[in-house]
């Protein structure tokens, strides 16, 4: 034992020398057992990235995180790092055994009394900053999802823990756990007394109209609005209400599902109720319909999309796309002009130049093209579509259609 206590501190320290050169998480390619035991001999908690060989956020964690210097630094310090392939070898029985079900999942083992401790956790990537921080946690009693746990089981229930003990519980990975917890704690909560966090808690885990919680939810809209984010309240409310015509757009009563929703809908006590059926609507004609779509995406656009440069050239493309009609387009230009007043880009320039050439205005539509070589020569990220806009360019220059210009 005392000679591999030698090989494995001399490789950390052969590691240590050659670090200002190569910045990079230390991770020991020993068996586990061998990990916990310099760990103990050390004095410090096992960090363990779980991995799969085919899971691309775990590639981009171990080039964009593991090789950043502070990250680097702060875990090579103070961890003993092991990386496990959660489908061979040692890592199938690790991830049955620490019910690892996502990747990257990130676990503190504290390997000090007589047996192993899971005292921290976490899934998905992050930032360096963000990272750092999850391992400072993991060192911290107060904060560690081991100590929250075991404050639960021990019988804790004040509403303050709780809340924080579901967000907790889904950072670390046990959404299950995290979807248990909250749906015993809104049964019997008084809807007129929630905060902020509640609000956060309930976008992030009432996942559907078929979840438990959404009917007591849609009873109490008016409460629920008053603590989340509007537009993070509409969107959540958009996808899932809006999902019965979804599918009901893959089968034979599409017309049937639209009409019900948009029922449900006017029941509705919720404030943002006639644009949530407005957008429904519009997305069913687009489907349905599209001489009725484009007749209302624009009015729509107008409305409700005003600071939404995105969503302003996206239905301006859509439009350009779909139609030849003069005044169609005229209405199309209208809310490219008003993306470009938001943010200039190579996207919203590219539908407003081809907007003004459908249009007959080949010289104003020439000046914006040249505006737009000016955004690709600046930007590295669409130095590939400089050659298909010169081709345009010609196209445009010598009166040609350029609807089909590569």
């Amino acid at each position: 034992m005392k000679n591999l206590f030698l090989s494995a501190l001399t490789t950390v320290a052969l590691t240590t020398l050659s670090f200002a050169q190569d910045h990079h998480i230390e991770f020991l390619d020993v068996e586990l057992d061998s990990a916990y035991a310099l760990a103990k001999e050390e004095g410090k908690l096992v960090f363990v990235d779980c991995y799969t060989t085919w899971c691309g956020p775990c590639k981009w964690m171990d080039a964009n995180i593991f090789t950043n210097k502070d990250v680097a630094e702060y875990f090579n310090q103070n961890f003993i790092n092991v990386k496990l392939d959660m489908e061979a070898g040692e890592g199938e029985v690790f991830a049955g055994w620490y019910e690892v079900r996502s990747y990257p999942t990130y676990i503190f083992l504290d390997v000090s009394g007589r047996r192993n401790e899971l005292v921290h956790r976490t899934v998905g990537t992050m930032e360096a900053d963000r990272f750092i921080q999850f391992a400072k946690d993991a060192s911290n009693e107060e904060v560690r999802i081991g100590t929250a746990r075991k404050r639960y089981y021990q019988g804790e229930r004040s509403p303050e823990f709780i809340k924080q003990y579901i967000v907790d519980l889904y950072a670390a990975g046990y959404s299950s756990d995290a979807s248990e917890v909250a749906y015993w704690y809104y049964q019997n909560v008084d809807w007129k007394s929630l905060d902020s966090t509640d609000g956060q808690v309930l976008l992030r885990f009432v996942n559907g109209n078929a979840h438990p919680l959404w009917e007591g939810m849609m009873e109490n809209i008016s409460s629920v609005e008053q603590i989340v984010d509007g537009e993070m309240l509409y969107q959540t409310m958009f996808r899932y209400i809006s999902s019965p015509v979804w599918i009901g757009l893959r089968g034979d009563n599409a017309k049937e599902s639209y009409e019900k929703v948009l029922m449900d809908i006017e029941m509705m006590q919720y404030s943002q109720k006639t644009r949530l059926g407005q957008e429904i609507e519009m997305y069913y004609y687009q489907e349905t319909d599209p001489k009725q779509y484009l007749q209302l995406a624009p009015t729509f656009a107008e409305n409700y999309f005003k600071t939404n440069w995105e969503a302003l050239n996206s239905i301006a493309w859509e439009m350009y796309e779909a139609t030849t009609d003069k005044n169609a387009l005229k209405r199309a230009l209208t809310l490219a002009n008003m993306s470009v007043d938001l943010e200039a880009n190579y996207f919203n320039l590219d539908t407003k130049m081809r907007l003004l050439y459908a249009l007959g205005k080949k010289k104003e539509a020439l000046a914006v093209g040249d505006q737009l070589s000016s955004v690709i020569d600046g930007s590295e990220a669409h130095k590939n579509n400089k050659e298909a806009h010169e081709a345009t360019l010609a196209a445009m220059r010598a009166g040609k259609d350029i609807r089909d210009v590569k």
